[in-house]
């Protein structure tokens, strides 16, 4: 199963999003061997080989993975780096050549996609594109989003899909403050949110849980109340639920449940459920007028700033994220041995 499935963010769609997933970016080719508008030029600015095997495979020559044909459903897929592909996706009968034409082909979409399905699964990669077929081929972004959930989605693939820049209502800064990053966010004159992650045993998972508890130890009690008997806004502690503190007029901390595993081993980060907090705190933010701080949460930094500009920033709010921070010296990580199952967190509350 993957980790995460359907983001949607802003950027330049031939800039691999992960540095440590392999990954395919699936575009649309059209059937008449041009190249030369559109997403490809940023393709083949970047990787000119693109173009190039293009043209071969219009000439009848396909030393690449896929499908030797050219023709409407047929798919090449081109390693133009370690563990970063490009799928050229046959699925454009012709050109636009006026107004309102639209010579995508869903079906062959949804053959194409099917097919880059399968690769990413045996290469275990992530499938990042545009939003393909809705630009020159003219298609419907709803129509092409239901054949994603189809081909992809509900093949556990995961997908970005990366539109240009400019789409949101309001360009949301995503700014990275190197050090001192709890003075920061304590020092902002505006309303703003200190989000970081737990484990679902109650554990630090990025070292602002030791930090946060050091500066304000009552929020440690209100942590664990909410592990045994409150909950998510409100709801139950488990994974993918979130719970502010307040600790003073205009500032909150939010913990986000989104690691899992047990308590002696390495705690194992859950994107679905890192995205599920994510659009939780944007709500938050959103009905508070608030900006964002938090830490970079997990290792590749890239698919977390993805999710954030497609879960945060993409709603026009303001993030900031936090470099390194020193816990102080007198505190902890505080652990705590029991899990409470959300029957008990149920009744507890029931009867509260």
């Amino acid at each position: 199963m993957t980790q995460f499935r359907y983001i949607e963010a802003e950027g330049d769609a031939s800039v691999p999003a992960s540095k440590i997933t392999p990954t395919i970016i699936a575009h649309v080719v059209n059937d008449l061997g041009f190249w030369g508008r559109g997403f490809v030029l940023s393709l083949s600015k970047r990787w000119p080989i693109t173009k190039e095997a293009y043209i071969k495979w219009k000439g009848g020559e396909n030393r690449f993975e896929g499908d030797k044909a050219f023709s409407l459903g047929n798919v090449q897929i081109i390693q133009v780096q370690n563990s970063v592909y490009v799928a050229n996706m046959a699925a454009q009968h012709g050109i636009a050549k006026a107004p309102g034409d639209s010579p995508i082909r869903y079906g062959a979409l949804e053959e194409c996609l099917e097919k880059v399905a399968a690769a990413a699964a045996k290469k275990n990669a992530v499938v990042q594109m545009p939003k393909i077929g809705a630009g020159l081929a003219g298609g419907d972004w709803g129509k092409i989003e239901k054949i994603i959930d189809r081909a992809l989605l509900q093949k556990n693939i995961a997908v970005y899909v990366v539109s240009l820049p400019g789409a949101s209502k309001k360009n949301a800064k995503i700014n990275y403050i190197e050090e001192g990053g709890l003075s920061y966010f304590e020092n902002l004159s505006k309303p703003c949110i200190l989000a970081h992650s737990v484990t679902e045993w109650v554990r630090d998972s990025d070292g602002y849980l030791t930090i946060t508890e050091g500066k304000w130890p009552e929020s440690k009690y209100e942590l664990v109340n909410w592990s045994r008997v409150l909950g998510d806004m409100p709801g139950i502690f488990k994974l993918g639920m979130c719970h502010p503190y307040k600790v003073k007029e205009g500032k909150w901390i939010i913990r986000m449940v989104c690691f899992t595993g047990y308590p002696w081993k390495e705690p194992a980060l859950d994107y679905g459920c890192l995205e599920e907090c994510l659009e939780k705190i944007a709500r938050w933010a959103k009905k508070h007028e608030a900006s964002v701080c938090m830490p970079v949460i997990g290792k590749d930094i890239k698919t977390f700033g993805l999710l954030v500009a497609g879960t945060i920033a993409k709603k026009g709010i303001d993030v900031n994220i936090l470099g390194k921070e020193v816990a102080p010296a007198n505190t902890k990580v505080v652990k705590y041995k029991k899990k409470i199952s959300g029957a008990q967190n149920k009744l507890t509350a029931a009867l509260g």
